[in-house]
C-alpha cells in the first residue's frame, strides 16, 4: 500500500498520505451510503492503523468491495451488482432520506415508457380529452417519471410511464376529475 510507504519513519510525506487516506475514506464512505467527510481525527486513527500494518481490506471494506477495471478506449463504466458478494446492496425508491444513488437501470425506453395516451385513458378510465385534461392540470408531462416523447426515425411518440397511472388514480382521489375538467376547459375557451 503506498499510504504505508508514505507513513514510514523518516519519509515526512505525512501529508501526502493524509491527502490519500482523506480520498480513500471518501470513496469507501460513498460506496457504502454515508455522506460524511472523514475529520482530522479520523484521519490520524487511519494513518496510525495503517502505520501499525492494518490491511486496506480492513480499512475500507466499501471500496476494496468494487472493483474496478479498463477495457477498450475512451470514458465506459459498467457496474455489476450481485446477490452473494460484495457489500450489501438495498433497492430504494429515488428521493429516498438518507440514501444515495449508486446506478438506475432502464435498458429498454419503450419498456418504461409502455403507454399511449389512449391505453393511458383506458388504464384510468377516462375518455381520452379528459385524459388529456388531467395530463395537462397535473404537468405529467414535465416529469421524466412519468412522461416521455420517443423519437423513432422522424416519428415522434408521447409515452406514458406506469407511474403515470399511479399519479392520476391519486389525483383523482384528492382533485376529482370535475376539478381539472374545468381549468381544462377554462384555458380554452380564452
Amino acid at each position: 500500500m503506498q499510504v504505508a510507504r508514505l507513513l514510514a519513519p523518516g519519509k515526512r510525506r505525512r501529508t501526502e498520505a493524509t491527502a490519500r487516506l482523506r480520498a480513500l475514506a471518501i470513496v469507501d464512505g460513498a460506496i457504502r451510503g454515508e455522506k460524511l467527510q472523514p475529520g482530522d481525527a479520523n484521519l490520524r486513527d487511519l494513518s496510525r492503523q495503517v502505520a501499525a500494518g492494518k490491511q486496506l481490506h480492513d480499512l475500507f471494506p466499501g471500496l476494496t468491495s468494487v472493483n474496478f477495471a479498463a477495457e477498450g478506449n475512451g470514458p465506459s463504466f459498467s457496474l455489476r451488482i450481485t446477490k452473494k458478494e460484495g457489500i450489501p446492496v438495498q433497492l430504494v425508491p429515488e428521493g429516498s432520506p438518507d440514501t444515495s444513488v449508486v446506478a438506475v437501470k432502464r435498458v429498454d425506453e419503450l419498456g418504461f415508457y409502455n403507454l399511449g395516451h389512449k391505453e393511458l385513458a383506458k388504464a384510468v378510465d377516462l375518455t381520452q380529452i379528459k385524459t388529456t385534461a388531467v395530463v395537462r392540470y397535473l404537468n405529467l408531462q414535465q416529469d421524466p417519471d412519468y412522461y416521455k416523447q420517443v423519437v423513432i426515425g422522424r416519428s415522434k411518440f408521447n409515452r406514458y410511464s406506469q407511474n403515470a397511472i399511479v399519479r392520476i388514480r391519486e389525483a383523482l382521489e384528492e382533485t376529482g376529475v370535475g376539478e381539472m375538467w374545468r381549468v381544462y376547459r377554462e384555458g380554452h375557451t380564452k
